[in-house]
């Protein structure tokens, strides 16, 4: 299957009991992005510093990140993500070319993350508007998902979340949502 052609598809009812193809069916129709670039995830222990870039065959050629060459993301890499192959840990760029997304994705860093996150969700749930909560890797953060049946406009996308946002903080009150670090696509 050529990544360019690759469009998320519905797998119907999935459980515990699917085949593997069935659950990474789902997890790409769920978490839907740009399919022909991904970022990756480093740390250099050395100098103390980490972060995301884009994978590229050729990595240490100047120039763009299409002058690099960037690789595309494909069920086997979805795949060895969630398998965590050689500590291999992606991050998807959900911005489609048309300023579309399939999903919209509330990141909160720090320790009152979670009071703001389930805030956050509180208020999506007033809104009417559809969310899962989950805890981030680092264990001191967390991400809340709103996932679309078809791709909607980004800034519309990005609008409902703000809605969320304007609203959790009225329930949370007097506290500032200082968690709160930023909305996906960005």
């Amino acid at each position: 299957m050529r990544s360019r052609h690759w469009h998320p598809s519905d797998p119907g009812l999935v459980t515990n009991a699917s085949p593997v193809e069935a659950k990474l069916a789902l997890y790409a129709r769920l978490f839907a992005a740009r399919r022909d670039v991904y970022a990756h995830y480093w740390e250099n222990q050395h100098k103390g510093t980490k972060g995301w870039s884009p994978t590229v065959r050729d990595p240490f050629r100047k120039g763009s990140v299409w002058d690099r060459r960037p690789l595309p993301l494909t069920l086997e890499v979805l795949a060895a993500h969630l398998r965590a192959d050689d500590d291999l840990f992606i991050g998807l760029y959900p911005l489609l070319p048309d300023a579309t997304c399939w999903w919209l994705a509330a990141d909160f860093d720090g320790p009152q993350a979670m009071l703001d996150a389930h805030a956050y969700v509180k208020a999506a749930t007033s809104l009417g508007v559809p969310c899962g909560l989950e805890i981030s890797q680092s264990g001191r953060g967390a991400h809340v998902w709103t996932f679309f049946t078809s791709p909607v406009p980004a800034a519309d996308a990005r609008a409902m979340g703000t809605a969320c946002i304007h609203r959790a903080m009225a329930l949370r009150g007097s506290m500032p949502l200082a968690s709160y670090d930023r909305l996906f696509p960005n």
